[in-house]
């Protein structure tokens, strides 16, 4: 069995987990909280042709944080503390620039 190599970017707090987490804020800003609509296909050669729903940012924010975990690049306090993290920053954005 072979590991995987290293990621090159944050472990802690997770920096996919911040861009992924602020952009979920700026659509519940743009599109009301729970109200995106919005459908997500694969383009990798292995899953081409799967495509998943969701009805909420929120369940686009938890399979992001999942997928995270599961593939062993993050651990939960990351991605959790990262949640946080970019919420604030898009709020921030928000109140600064668009209120």
């Amino acid at each position: 069995m072979e590991l995987a190599a290293t990621c090159a970017g944050p472990e802690y707090p997770s920096g996919h987990g911040c861009v992924s987490s602020g952009t979920a804020q700026a659509l519940e800003h743009l599109f009301g909280e729970g109200d995106v609509d919005m459908d997500i296909a694969s383009l990798t050669p292995e899953v081409i042709g799967t495509t998943r729903h969701y009805d909420s940012e929120d369940a686009w924010l938890d399979d992001v944080v999942d997928a995270r975990i599961f593939l062993g690049i993050h651990f939960r306090d990351a991605m959790d503390d990262a949640r946080e993290v970019g919420r604030e920053v898009a709020d921030h954005v928000v109140d600064c620039w668009f209120s």
